[in-house]
């Protein structure tokens, strides 16, 4: 983990994917924590209050938003959705993702290293994360 004081954690099934995003947050400094399961995830984000999730809603175990409902019935943590579903806002309205406390969208790159993760959120202190 980097000197960053902010913990992301990534949920990401695909290893090209996550291994990107991953390797983006660590080269700037973030803490990364990584499940490749909602149910892990869960587990992990229980266990590490994390400042920020990036979340993907086509995992195996569970739907991305069902995750993002159980989050929000204890915290209010930013959450980006990284989804590789091609229709405009199909990642936010899939799941009832917006409903239940997504905070941005992003579309996941065509290939691992497509394009890089830019800031889509604030966290709730203002703090660009």
């Amino acid at each position: 983990m980097g000197n960053n004081k902010y913990k992301v954690l990534i949920v990401e099934d695909d290893q090209s994917i996550l291994g990107f995003v991953q390797t983006i947050l660590e080269t700037n400094g973030y803490q990364v924590l990584t499940a490749e399961r909602c149910r892990q995830g869960l587990l992990i984000f229980s266990s590490y209050t994390p400042d920020l999730v990036v979340l993907d809603l086509g995992l195996p175990d569970m739907d991305g938003g069902e995750f993002i409902r159980q989050v929000r019935l204890f915290s209010t943590v930013p959450i980006i959705v990284l989804s590789a579903r091609t229709e405009e806002n199909q990642a936010l309205r899939d799941g009832g993702a917006a409903c239940a406390g997504a905070g941005g969208a992003s579309r996941q790159p065509e290939s691992g290293a497509g394009r890089a993760l830019q800031p889509v959120h604030r966290g709730r202190s203002g703090h660009r994360l």
